[in-house]
């Protein structure tokens, strides 16, 4: 199962940001699959457009938020720092027999420097003048559930699911990559091509954190392997992805556009790019 099903950056609008959003869309696919018999459930974190640390989905099973005055909290962003006490006594009773894995690429914390809002929020549509106010609501959340704040690596996976899923659901914490690779024997298959060829939306410095275009150029390297990354957009030098086995980042977008047209017109964008590598590859 992936976050971005149902809490994807893909629903993420003017109005539609971490502030007044949550996870509860993927906690109600949880809640679905386990009344079904799911007893063992992944979670790829990727792809989210919220910050809610994950309360969301608690709230889908049965987990409830309270504020000072008495108030029952959604648990939107914008209440993450509003939150004072979190009743467990009406989960999902199914959930004690369930076993969860947490797949994410990325090993950054909760809160802090390199915490889910500073690093995440701004590509989420968190407001940059929000993102300081955030980073402490999600610090104080944290403390109210978990007594203090930490810097458990992988915390901060999808604005902050991580924390949720290992903190109360009590989940294996795995490379998304790894286990993916592990199960479609990827290292052979790489051994075996000719090039690899993978993509992102945008490559930039969090590339460098875990994320899979990277981990498969690094795959790729080790191979001896050619390696093309077609993306929406670069930033960063060539020299840096060079390094992690990156033979070339082609940017798909071939004319001056907006980002609403870049994302409409994606596929044809895509295709062209896709025909232009197959001709540079043909003739060389």
């Amino acid at each position: 199962m992936r976050v971005a099903a149902a809490s994807g950056i893909q629903f993420v609008t003017t109005t539609l940001t971490p502030l007044a959003t949550n996870t509860y869309g993927t906690g109600l696919l949880i809640k679905d699959a386990i009344e079904r018999g799911a007893r063992q459930i992944i979670l790829g974190l990727g792809g989210s457009g919220t910050v809610d640390g994950g309360a969301g989905i608690l709230r889908a099973l049965g987990y409830r938020f309270w504020a000072a005055d008495g108030q029952e909290l959604a648990m939107t962003g914008a209440d993450l720092s509003r939150v004072t006490k979190i009743d467990d006594r009406h989960v999902l009773p199914q959930l004690a027999e369930v076993s969860f894995i947490s797949a994410a690429d990325v090993t950054n914390p909760l809160t802090g420097p390199n915490g889910a809002a500073k690093i995440f929020g701004p590509q989420k549509g968190l407001p940059v003048a929000q993102i300081q106010v955030h980073d402490a609501a999600l610090a104080h959340y944290m403390t109210v559930a978990a007594g203090a704040v930490s810097a458990h690596e992988g915390d901060g996976a999808a604005g902050g699911i991580g924390f949720a899923l290992r903190y109360f659901l009590h989940a294996r914490v795995c490379s998304g990559f790894q286990l993916l690779a592990e199960m479609s024997n990827l290292k052979t298959k790489v051994a075996q091509a000719n090039l690899v060829i993978s993509g992102e939306g945008q490559v930039d410095d969090q590339s460098f954190m875990g994320k899979v275009p990277i981990q498969l150029s690094q795959l790729a390297q080790a191979a001896g392997k050619s390696c093309y990354l077609l993306v929406g957009r670069q930033k960063g030098a060539n020299e840096t992805f060079a390094k992690q086995g990156v033979t070339a980042v082609l940017p798909i977008v071939d004319q001056v556009m907006t980002l609403d047209q870049a994302m409409a017109q994606g596929p044809a964008n895509l295709e062209r790019m896709a025909d232009r590598l197959a001709r540079i590859i043909s003739q060389s």
